[in-house]
């Protein structure tokens, strides 16, 4: 209850298919655990007791479990109940078969969950207490005090209290011990007397008055209360998907996370301070501590301390001939198993035995004033027969390749190899008396590891130096080393035990909080020893026993689940109304929906694991986002500032920071666009100003084209009333001519020339109204006009008309834009020269162009200029002419020109006028 349970009395413990934990109390009624919180599941029905006396899971995950009044089914987000019709009833177990289908056990009734709200009796023909229940090879099967049945039929006779099925079989505990039944033959696990049974595969657990029993692959591992189970009167047991193990009683949870570790305190009668360990090869456990010896055999521990052992702090143990070897303040002394006997060291100035090792050819014997040995009853002074230096020894390691090695404070190292001794103060590189050592452990003859107290670990070899340093061990004081057979380096310092192993990338230290801590002064480099697969180290707070084995055994990779989502500036509660309903089970909001300014969110996760979930990894992104975020052990990541989006958080777990779950949580929300960045207001405003630019830009280009109209109607009656300048001036010119014939008395050419007239004037009035033309008709009234000119000038000019065969009658021209020109060319080219003259005009169409030219051979602009004109003559045609071309080219915006050449040596004159090719 320290740890936030509810409640302390437990009825029963499951683990569902998601991961979580859930308890059966009484006074809390359900509740759920994730490794890290307790959580109590409120019913909300004030007339149910906060009882729950069983649970179970059904194939689509919903929790049952029942109370007082009958079953409950919890579907993550509500309940249904399901009523006793006895309410006196008690049910204490509940059992879901292969179809669904969901029975009860009262005390001598089985109920089953129909179609209505009330549960349906099957009463059983014997009326025998059942203990407990089990859906095994398509039967109910009954634990009963007076029998194992299967339905009616009686399988096995005795008392049977608990029943698990795993794996095709039946387990069952009972009076008689532990068996299970697999088609029709039963057979013993264990003979101890049990009372209830969990199975998770291939390992089994039976719990009993004498205490817990772990069956795996033919093994029985008994923990009891002279071993380290705690004392408590246990109503059950479990095991998890990790392998972990969960007593439950009337004071709460007790948590075995690995049946590798035990712990022999002073519960046991161990002195906590304990300074030397042996494994012997019977496989009995020794610890050595300040005021005695402990003996651990099986479950049997025994205990020599204060009077019956008057020898001090216990400082090294070894086995040699089958005997037990300590050494103590007193010196060395030899355990037969029943008592002790004193070793005299001749020649030893102190009675400080340091280190021991026991080998083929001797036990040795580090002591303050060198080294001894002990062989066939026989005590030898080393130091002096090898003629060594003198000094205090205070370890012993043996390599594999059999080299024996010995630690001095000040003399570097002193080794044994194929019978010779040999001072080492230099291996490779390193000059080992230069360093302060404090434990080692030695590898072979040409390698060591070295532990100080300040400057970390040393690996030395021959060859290679490599220096881990109490930055990167996270721990300064290395006060034991141990090889394992793996040639993994077991270390103990004051923050506990760890391991190194070396890779390509270097040396990696694993911290192993699950086996304690060696703390404290007084652990000595021999409070740590390996063998035959076990783990032994003397810790401050007693004798530490580690199957690597089974420490190192894979472990399941954890589920993981989202706990909790909430503002990180704000309440939990405030994300309800944002969001669609809520997830089951971890009770999170679904389809949450923020607006812009709440976009600060946390996330809070469980890895769902027994096994130390505190050291347990995690790593999370948002996929928008494609690199992880490695997190470590820490549970929660935030999240600041994110924009509108739609996104979705991802989180694994991991036990090692390598292997991640395959199961994820995914988590989908959405941030919500200020209300100018929706879709709907862009397409509002969008609409909206494209409605009035369209309105604005209609609006003024409908202004614009009636400017233009308006232009180009001016521009028209302006090139029409040019145009009726011209017919002025032809009237007069032929009226002038007619003038001149009648002068003549000369009628007959008068009429004729009045003829011609009359039909120029009509070709005239017909085009003047039009802005286009035919080709054909201007040639027409060049044709009338020119007739008239000869008849005026007789045999004074000839001239000629081509027409480019590409020129259709549908291509226009201006009217009488060409005769000024030809007028010009008669009146002031050809008239003034002497002799005949001669016309052309060409009309050519070029591409898009319709070029017109007007060539004459007469006396050219210059001479022209220089004759003396008539005083009541002023010439307008060239002028109007050009005007009519300036305002064409300003509203066709087309390619209009005039070019007036002037001819070599006075010879003529040629007009070149260019006109876009426009049909009518």
């Amino acid at each position: 209850m320290e740890q936030g349970m509810p409640s302390s009395r437990i009825n029963d413990f499951i683990q569902d298919s998601r991961g979580f934990y859930w308890l059966a109390t009484e006074g809390a009624g359900l509740v759920r655990y994730d490794g890290f919180e307790f959580k109590t599941i409120d019913m909300g029905q004030a007339n149910l007791k906060p009882v729950a006396t069983a649970l179970a899971e059904d194939a689509n995950g919903n929790i049952w479990y029942a109370n007082t009044n009958g079953l409950v089914k919890y579907d993550g987000l509500g309940f249904t109940f399901y009523y006793l019709q006895q309410p006196n009833d008690r049910i204490n177990k509940i059992v879901i078969n292969g179809s669904n289908e969901v029975f009860a056990a009262g005390r001598t009734n089985v109920y089953r969950v129909g179609g209505s709200d009330t549960l349906e009796a099957r009463i059983r023909k014997s009326q025998v207490r059942i203990n407990d229940m089990a859906w095994y090879d398509r039967a109910l099967w009954f634990a009963t005090d007076s029998g194992l049945y299967a339905s009616e039929e009686k399988k096995a006779a005795g008392k049977w209290y608990g029943l698990a099925v795993a794996a095709d079989k039946l387990y069952a505990a009972g009076a008689l011990g532990t068996v299970y039944i697999n088609g029709g033959g039963i057979t013993t696990l264990g003979e101890n007397p049990s009372r209830r049974i969990s199975v998770q595969s291939s390992k089994q657990i039976s719990l009993g008055s004498v205490g817990l029993t772990i069956f795996k692959d033919n093994q029985i591992l008994s923990i009891a209360k002279t071993n380290g189970l705690p004392d408590q009167d246990y109503e059950g047991c479990f095991i998890d998907y990790s392998g972990v193990v969960w007593l439950f009683s009337n004071n709460g949870l007790v948590k075995l996370e690995s049946a590798a570790v035990k712990l022999y305190s002073e519960e046991n009668g161990i002195d906590s301070k304990v300074y030397s360990v042996l494994i012997d090869g019977n496989s009995k456990y020794f610890a050595g501590a300040a005021n005695g010896l402990s003996v651990i055999e099986g479950a049997e521990v025994k205990n020599i301390v204060d009077r019956d052992f008057p020898y001090g702090v216990v400082l090294a143990l070894a086995e040699y001939q089958g005997q037990t070897w300590l050494g103590t303040e007193r010196g060395l002394i030899r355990y037969s198993g029943k008592s002790f006997q004193e070793i005299n060291l001749p020649g030893s100035i102190g009675g400080y035995v340091f280190a021991l090792r026991g080998t083929a050819d001797g036990l040795y014997i580090g002591t303050s004033s060198g080294i001894f040995s002990y062989k066939n009853g026989r005590v030898e002074n080393v130091t002096e027969r090898e003629n060594l230096p003198f000094a205090n020894i205070y370890a012993i390691s043996e390599g594999k390749d059999g080299s024996l090695w010995f630690g001095t404070y000040t003399q570097g190292f002193i080794r044994k190899y194929q019978g010779n001794w040999e001072v080492v103060n230099q291996l490779g590189i390193v000059s080992l008396d230069s360093l302060r050592f404090n434990t080692f452990a030695a590898v072979s003859k040409d390698e060591i590891w070295t532990g100080t107290l300040s400057e970390g670990l040393f690996h030395i070899t021959k060859d290679n130096f490599q220096n881990i340093s109490a930055a990167q061990l996270n721990f300064a004081e290395v006060r034991s080393l141990a090889v394992d057979d793996g040639g993994k380096l077991w270390l103990g310092s004051n923050k506990g035990l760890s391991t190194i192993t070396k890779s390509t990338k270097g040396y990696t230290v694993n911290q192993l909080n699950a086996v304690g801590a060696l703390v404290d002064e007084g652990c000595s480099a021999q409070a740590l020893e390996i063998r035959n697969n076990k783990l032994l180290a003397g810790t401050a707070r007693g004798l530490l026993i580690v199957s690597l084995e089974e420490l190192q055994e894979k472990r399941v990779t954890p589920k993981i689940a989202l706990t909790q989502v909430e503002l990180y500036f704000g309440d939990s509660t405030g994300l309800e109304g944002y969001s669609s309903g809520l997830y089951p089970f971890s009770n999170v909001p679904s389809g949450l929906k923020l607006p812009h300014d709440l976009n600060f969110l946390s996330f809070t996760l469980a890895g769902l694991s027994g096994y130390h979930p505190e050291e347990l990894m995690y790593r999370y992104r948002i996929k928008q986002q494609d690199a992880w975020t490695l997190a470590g052990n820490r549970r929660e990541a935030v999240y600041s500032n994110l924009k509108p989006g739609s996104y979705r958080f991802q989180a694994q777990v991991s036990s090692d920071g390598e292997n991640w779950s395959q199961s994820e949580v995914n988590f989908s929300f959405v941030i919500k666009s200020p209300i100018w960045q929706r879709w709907w207001f862009i397409t509002i405003a969008v609409l909206l100003t494209g409605g009035i630019t369209y309105w604005y830009l209609s609006d003024r280009i409908k202004r614009i084209n009636q400017r233009l109209r308006l232009e180009n109607s001016l521009l028209e009656m302006e090139r029409k009333a040019l145009r009726l300048q011209m017919n002025p001036h032809f009237i007069f010119n032929a009226l002038d001519s007619i003038s001149s014939f009648i002068f003549k008395n000369d009628p007959k050419q008068a009429v004729r020339y009045l003829n011609n007239f009359a039909k120029l004037m009509r070709l005239t009035l017909e085009s003047s109204m039009e802005h286009l033309h035919p080709v054909e008709t201007e040639v027409s009234i060049l044709k009338n006009y020119l007739e008239l000119e000869m008849l005026r000038f007789k045999g004074k000019f000839e001239y000629e008309i081509e027409i480019d065969d590409e020129i259709d009658y549908d291509v226009g021209i201006p009217p009488m834009l060409i005769q000024p020109h030809v007028e010009n060319a008669i009146l002031h080219g050809i008239k003034p020269k002497e002799g005949m003259g001669h016309l052309s005009i060409r009309f050519i169409l070029k591409g898009d162009l319709l070029i017109c030219e007007v060539e004459d051979d007469g006396i050219g602009r210059k001479r022209a200029k220089e004759l003396p004109k008539r005083q009541d003559h002023r010439s307008m045609a060239t002028q109007i002419n050009k005007d009519r071309l300036r305002l064409l080219k300003i509203s066709k915006s087309d390619e209009i020109d005039i070019e007036i050449i002037d001819k070599e040596n006075h010879t003529g004159t040629k007009v070149i006028i260019k006109l876009p090719a426009e049909s009518i």
